[in-house]
This record gives structure tokens, C-alpha cells and sequence, in this order.
């Protein structure tokens, strides 16, 4: 059985799959600034060294890069421009990774900088394990597409049944890795007036 990929469905429902992807482009731009201004407002850790401090500043760039190519791929039909939505997607895919190889840079530099601070390790971690899969099951499908895409014998459908799997794979663990900044974004909870204990803004006073 022919399992359709990614692409192909998107394709078929634009009117669901483009507007999708631009809410997803959008909350992801927002939630990269919004990491961006807690961390300059000391509402989670934030690294001292300016140098270090490149990692976060190259993670929002290549965050709205991702974000861009994101929109057009999805604007672009595989059926009508397959050329210029594959290309969007191997840019997407490109600038993702780089946007969360620098997060994870940063998250380890936090936690050599904060070491009481759990959460930050366990973000570096579930990052940097996730990074790894999502890529190389990304691998596998464009391996699988360029050999038995445009093939239609029984045998190569069910190959490109597998690359299908796998490029269902990558959207799942995208969306685990977009879930980890509910991680990063957990102290900003207690450093919040809305959350304080009335108790502690009586002995401030």
C-alpha cells in the first residue's frame, strides 16, 4: 500500500496545508523573540560572554529563515512547482537545523554557567537528542526520493511507501523539538508578579 507523503498531502489540501504552515511560521518567530526578550529581561538565565551570546543572536536568524522557506515550500505545490518546493524544503531544513544547533550551543553554555539549574541541562539534552534522529531520518527520505521517486513498479512504491515513513518521522519529531521550548520557557513562570506568593510582596515592602 502507498503511503502518501508529507508533500503530496499538503499538496492536495492547500487550502489547510499552507495556512498551517504559516500559523506554525509565525508562532515560531514569535517564540524565538520572546525567548530572545525573557533572557534580556533576566526572566530565565541568559549568558554573560558576548561571544557566547552569538549562539542565541544566529538561532533567531536561521529560526526566520526556516520560517520563510516554511511559507513557501507550502505555497508552492509539489505537483505545480516541484522543483521550487523541493528547494524550499532542503533550505527550510537547512536553516532549521543550523537555528537549533545554536540553541543547543547556547542551552550547554547556560548550564556550564547555571549548573543548579536542572532544566537547562535537560533542554540541552532532549534538544541535541532530537537534532541527531530528525536529521538523519530527514537523510533517508531524500535518499529514498531520489532513487524510486519517479518510479511506479510494485517494488519501488513500497520504497517510497518507507521514505514516506520517515519523512512522517521528521514532522513528529519537529514538533517535539518545538514542544522543548515549553522547557526552556518554564522559569519565566516564577519569575512572574502574576505567580508570586502575596507573601513575598508583603516582606518586599
Amino acid at each position: 500500500m502507498v503511503k502518501p507523503s508529507v508533500a503530496k498531502v499538503g499538496a492536495a489540501h492547500p487550502g489547510w496545508f499552507t495556512p498551517g504552515c504559516i500559523l506554525v511560521s509565525l508562532l515560531y518567530i514569535m517564540t524565538l523573540f520572546a525567548d530572545r526578550w525573557l533572557r534580556h529581561h533576566d526572566r530565565i538565565p541568559q549568558v554573560k560572554g558576548a561571544g557566547q551570546k552569538v549562539w542565541g543572536n544566529a538561532a533567531v536568524c536561521h529560526g526566520i529563515l526556516s520560517a520563510v522557506a516554511l511559507i513557501l515550500l507550502s505555497s508552492l505545490s509539489l505537483f505545480k512547482y516541484p522543483a521550487l518546493h523541493w528547494c524550499f524544503s532542503f533550505a527550510f531544513a537547512l536553516s532549521l537545523v543550523a537555528s537549533s544547533v545554536c540553541q543547543v550551543m547556547e542551552a550547554f553554555y547556560l548550564h556550564k554557567e547555571n549548573p543548579d539549574q536542572r532544566h537547562l541541562r535537560r533542554s540541552a539534552l532532549l534538544k541535541f537528542l532530537v537534532i541527531p534522529i530528525a536529521i538523519g531520518a530527514g537523510i533517508v527520505f531524500a535518499i529514498l526520493y531520489k532513487a524510486y521517486g519517479c518510479m511506479t513498479s510494485r517494488s519501488h512504491n513500497n520504497m517510497r511507501a518507507v521514505g514516506a515513513v520517515f519523512e512522517w518521522t521528521v514532522c513528529f519529531f519537529l514538533t517535539f523539538y518545538f514542544l522543548t521550548f515549553a522547557l526552556d520557557f518554564r522559569p519565566a513562570v516564577k519569575t512572574s508578579t502574576r505567580f508570586k506568593d502575596p507573601s513575598d510582596c508583603d516582606s518586599d515592602c
